[in-house]
């Protein structure tokens, strides 16, 4: 019998080619212009899964960059509580944003202390519930020795300052109302009547911390 034989040619596969730094930028910027990676891939002509990796290569960092502001933003809460620095009043206010899903409700508590000579400090802390214990952890962390709290109604804030806390809207809660707007403009979680939400606190949780670490630095 005669062996019968196929002509195969051999496969001809295209050389690889690394991507250039410029290039590399390039998709970073287009993740931050918030766009899909199927688009960054068609627009590039880059494979989908090459951008899918640098995806997971630039969240990886992200990751890491937030977790030393965290251990920043620590930083600086200790710090406060051991200096001599003497505050005026403070302001204080809450908000409510998902976590995972539109069933998992955290409250953001922020505030504001603020010097006789007018320095202002940020400080935060996410909870999931919305009452006198979460207040009470947060006030953990918090200058001590301040005379005057003001605040909106919740009934929280009487329970933790007493007489300390004026819970009616003025002057001085239109502060702490501008740094929620910052907040929702900077944070795209915390934007009202909005699909997006943390996928995780921790997530979330760092998010804040670079944000306050930010405000304390640059005011």
């Amino acid at each position: 019998m005669q062996e019968t034989q196929t002509n195969t040619k051999p496969r001809k596969y295209k050389p690889y080619k690394r991507l250039t730094q410029e290039k590399k930028e390039l998709i970073y910027k287009l993740f931050e212009e918030k766009m899909e990676l199927r688009k960054i891939a068609r627009t590039l002509g880059i494979h989908l899964k090459t951008v899918q990796y640098h995806f997971l290569c630039l969240h990886s960092l992200w990751e890491k960059k937030l977790q030393e502001y965290k251990e920043l933003y620590i930083e600086f809460t200790n710090y406060i509580k051991q200096t001599s620095l003497v505050f005026a009043y403070m302001v204080m206010d809450e908000l409510y944003t998902y976590i995972g899903k539109k069933s998992k409700r955290y409250y953001l508590w922020a505030s504001i202390a603020i010097t006789k000579t007018g320095r202002k400090f940020y400080f935060y802390h996410l909870s999931k519930y919305k009452n006198a214990g979460a207040l009470f952890e947060f006030n953990q962390n918090l200058p001590k020795d301040i005379g005057k709290i003001y605040c909106d109604g919740c009934f929280s804030y009487d329970k933790i300052y007493g007489n300390k806390a004026s819970m009616e809207k003025s002057k001085y809660t239109n502060i702490i109302e501008n740094l929620n707007s910052q907040l929702r403009d900077k944070i795209s979680y915390l934007v009202r009547r909005t699909k997006a939400h943390a996928k995780s606190k921790d997530w979330l949780d760092n998010r804040l911390a670079m944000f306050f670490v930010n405000k304390n630095i640059n005011g």
